[in-house]
């Protein structure tokens, strides 16, 4: 609980207000833009991992850009993400649609390796919140223009 009044004494040193029905204290995890952050980590909503898994083959650009959107999004939760993606892309180059064998390999293998109970380390999170916390103590200029979230 300590921890928590001091995180307060800083909002409240620097003017900053936090929304009490928006704010969940003492859970076991969260779920916060699509994540679920615990600690033992931070993996991806199972309804997301879902939403890949499912996801029709795409029948043009708009539609491999809209997948391409969401599976970008958790892109550190699918290993070797990067080098399978371009494949995917290949077939958007010079504005025309030409879904390959390759692109559904590539399409199929980044919906099969999507996963939920995959855990991030929360560490990148928490080093994250450090920082936003420590310019807040220290004063940053601007401390009303950060966004500012606690678990």
């Amino acid at each position: 609980m300590e921890h928590l009044s001091q995180v307060f004494q800083v909002l409240r040193q620097q003017k900053l207000y936090v929304k009490l029905e928006k704010c969940e204290l003492l859970t076991l995890q969260v779920i916060f833009l699509g994540y679920v952050v615990s600690g033992e980590g931070i993996q991806v909503h199972e309804s997301k991992v879902e939403a890949i898994k499912s996801w029709p083959t795409p029948t043009s650009i708009m539609e491999v850009q809209s997948f391409y959107g969401l599976a970008s999004f958790y892109h550190r939760f699918i290993k070797d993400f990067s080098s399978i993606i371009a494949i995917l892309t290949e077939c958007m180059k010079k504005g025309s649609f030409e879904w390959t064998k390759a692109t559904q390999r590539a399409f199929e293998t980044i919906k099969n390796k999507a996963m939920f109970g995959y855990y991030l380390s929360s560490s990148y999170f928490f080093l994250k919140l450090n920082v936003i916390l420590a310019a807040l103590i220290l004063g940053s200029p601007h401390p009303s223009q950060m966004a500012l979230s606690i678990f």
